[in-house]
């Protein structure tokens, strides 16, 4: 049998670089991504070129627990110069504060900690004795103020923490503490704002503005509806148990609601730029507002915005609370919002944290443990050239799984891109591949096709961040002849296999038909083969019609030699034998006596199975010895 093997294996490469426009300035930094191991949720705090990162003890994704940890991270290159465990800690989401060469962290145990900022050794420690202490502290000539479960401190931390003054105040979730013109603001958890003599510790006002603040309060220059300075803050609102929505609240430094205005669900902190106050929701809307609580647009993230914002010039940042969390960049125009990009950072995760801004980079800590530094600007204009097609294949046949993969670069001196490569047949799209590549990387995107009979054109088309690149180099293809598969050995082997089956069938159903016709036609029983008397008129004369001669003369009976009688094939008509006229019978002859002998009958019909082959007379010699035996038993001459 003649064997044939088919192999074929297509590698179509397109190598596609991602660059930066010409003419863009910078400083030559490019962006990064660091794991460090555990999620990050509490804001970053960023001093000079370093940035300080607080992890949570709890994996959310897999639940494991392990102890949280306080982490220095070079802000141009991502690395992490010293790591220090948070002693006890398990669950973090206050920020740290950097108080001269000490890095302080509020942990969520009731301790306070101190870090060299300068090799991560502690310090000192110090307890207040309070439990989720959750409320980020502020560090304001020369004095430490956090606020525990229900208390606000002042600490003097020059040597060693030393206790300036305390209030206790009520529930404190959250909010974390303002500091404005030698005044303390802070909300509490039954929506009442709080104002305290930072010299002194002594309340000057509280206000109650409903449902439950957990929003940091924020100051508005030169903001209201009457033109003075306010505190702008957000409460849940809560009915019969369930949280209906929010308020956005103005109120004067003398403690009188200036504005309230109704707004979706957020438990996030008003952000203030240029005379505006953004907030985002957990319905995915970038809200804006001018200062007397007018709208001016809204945005939408498609996702919940549970990470603070902030901003460069006019451009915000934020980022969603997603599986695959988003960042985007919106520029405000005045009335509405420009979306510059948005970014999926790979591997994908919630973002709680509020993204940090520092030398040249947007900051984001993920829920998963990653860091990530983007260009706070992206490239704008970015262009794809093609460096060449390779091909290296066998010409493909039918029904050949054809690969394709597609290399792609970013040679920009910039962020991470989200590089989308759509593959298609003779100009319809087949599939496409989202793909992240940061700077200086190589990411590759890989497609499969079954080979189709005829001539076909393959092609890819890269978009950077979803936008088309029009330059005339992001697309390139090859042109593929598929011929028609021959067949294999296999092929052939299951044809003859098919063709085999088929015969042994028809085999069996021949062999069944002959039995079954043998059974039906012989009642289930070999049929007897009855040999016929050659005595005359046996099946053509009735009993009676035969006469039998009487007297005395009568001849006595002669018995005929017998005679094989011949295969009754068809049997003819019975002819009837002349009336004999009376005569006497010759002397010399007797006439029979008694009925002439009739054949043996059995009540079965006669077989037709042939019998052993012998000489058959003719129908003229049969004839003939019918006459001569009528003769003789008759008289006649």
């Amino acid at each position: 049998m003649l064997r044939r093997s088919v192999a074929v294996l297509v590698l179509f490469l397109l190598i596609v670089a991602v660059q930066s426009a010409s003419g863009q300035t910078g400083s030559g930094n490019k962006g990064w991504g660091k794991d460090i191991g555990m999620p990050i949720d509490a804001g970053m705090t960023v001093s000079g070129d370093q940035m300080y990162v607080i992890t949570d003890g709890i994996d959310w994704s897999s639940g494991t627990w392990s102890i949280s940890e306080l982490h220095k991270v070079d802000i141009a290159s991502g690395a992490v110069n010293w790591s220090s465990v948070i002693n006890g800690s398990l669950y973090e989401i206050a920020r740290p504060v950097v108080a001269g060469q000490t890095v302080v962290v509020a942990s969520s145990t009731g301790w306070l900690h101190g870090y060299d900022a300068a090799d991560g050794d502690l310090e000192w420690s110090y307890d207040l004795g309070s439990v989720d202490m959750t409320s980020s502290p502020i560090y304001k000539n020369g004095k430490l103020f956090v606020a525990s479960y229900d208390t606000v401190y002042c600490l003097d931390i020059t040597s060693s923490p030393t206790e300036t003054w305390s209030m206790e105040i009520g529930d404190i979730y959250r909010s974390s503490l303002l500091f404005k013109n030698d005044i303390l603001y802070i909300g509490l958890m039954n929506g009442t704002l709080v104002s305290l003599d930072a010299d002194l510790g002594t309340v000057i006002w509280w206000t109650e503005l409903g449902g439950e603040i957990v929003s940091d309060p924020v100051w508005f220059e030169s903001g209201g509806t009457g033109g003075t300075d306010v505190v702008i803050l957000t409460t849940r609102i809560k009915v019969s148990g369930n949280f209906t929505g929010s308020k956005l609240h103005w109120v004067k430094p003398t403690g009188t609601v200036d504005n309230e205005i109704d707004i979706a669900l957020t438990d996030q902190s008003p952000y203030i730029r240029a005379g505006k106050v953004y907030i985002g929701s957990s319905t995915g809307k970038l809200l804006c507002y001018d200062s007397s609580g007018t709208k001016k647009w809204e945005y939408d993230a498609g996702g919940p915005i549970a990470a603070g914002l902030t901003s460069i010039n006019d451009t915000i940042y934020g980022g969603t609370n997603e599986d695959n969390g988003t960042i985007f960049a919106v520029r405000d125009t005045g009335d509405s919002a420009l979306e510059l990009w948005t970014h999926t950072p790979i591997p994908g995760s919630r973002i709680f944290a509020t993204p940090a801004v520092a030398d040249g980079f947007l900051v984001v800590g993920s829920d998963n443990g990653h860091l990530f530094a983007i260009d706070e600007e992206p490239a704008s204009n970015p262009s794809v050239t093609s460096s060449g097609i390779v091909r290296n294949y066998n010409r493909p046949l039918e029904g050949a799984r054809v690969i394709i993969e597609v290399f792609v670069t970013n040679s920009g001196s910039g962020n991470a891109m989200n590089v989308t490569v759509t593959f298609s047949v003779d100009g319809k799209q087949h599939s496409l591949a989202v793909i992240d590549v940061g700077a200086g990387d190589m990411a590759s995107a890989m497609f499969t096709w079954t080979a189709e009979k005829g001539a076909h054109t393959l092609s890819a088309v890269v978009t950077i961040d979803g936008t088309e690149i029009d330059t005339g180099d992001n697309e390139a293809q090859v042109n593929v002849d598929v011929q028609k598969a021959a067949p294999t050995e296999e092929d052939e082997t299951t044809v003859y296999v098919f063709i085999g089956i088929l015969l042994i069938i028809w085999i069996v159903l021949l062999v069944g038909a002959t039995v079954l016709r043998k059974t039906v036609f012989s009642g289930g029983e070999e049929p007897e083969v009855i040999e016929a008397e050659p005595s005359p008129d046996v099946d053509e004369l009735e009993d009676d019609e035969l006469e039998e001669p009487e007297g005395p003369d009568a001849e006595p009976e002669v018995e005929p030699e017998p005679e094989e009688a011949p295969e009754p094939e068809a049997e003819p008509e019975p002819e009837e034998p002349p009336e004999p006229e009376p005569e006497e019978a010759p002397p010399e002859k007797a006439a029979p006596k008694g009925p002439a002998p009739k054949p043996k009958k059995k009540g079965k019909k006669a077989s037709t199975k042939e019998k052993p082959a012998e000489k058959e007379d003719s129908i003229d010699d049969f004839d003939k010895k019918m006459a001569e035996l009528e003769k003789d038993l008759l008289g006649g001459d």
